[in-house]
């Protein structure tokens, strides 16, 4: 399965993906998104916040970096390093 971490916003606001293949179960996947799906209101984060997204199976989900479960860690560190601009 493809996953793609998407990151928007920020100071200058520039889009930015990067795209990985896993071999992650439904649970793998379940349980990833349960630890770090990020739960504020789009309206408490500030005007020029950073936003990360998991985009998979045609589903993209609001997630904290810092709250992905130690067993992914490598896999988001690695997208993050991958991150490239992408046009609008």
């Amino acid at each position: 399965m493809k996953i793609k971490l998407k990151r928007s916003g920020g100071i200058v606001p520039v889009k930015k993906e990067a795209v990985k293949e896993v071999n992650w179960t439904a649970n793998d996947i379940h349980d990833l998104i349960h630890a770090a799906e990020r739960k504020e209101e789009p309206l408490q984060r500030g005007r020029d916040t950073t936003g990360y997204f998991l985009e998979l199976e045609n589903k993209s989900v609001p997630i904290d970096l810092d709250k992905i479960p130690s067993k992914y860690k490598s896999v988001f560190e690695q997208l993050k390093n991958e991150l490239k601009p992408v046009k609008f």
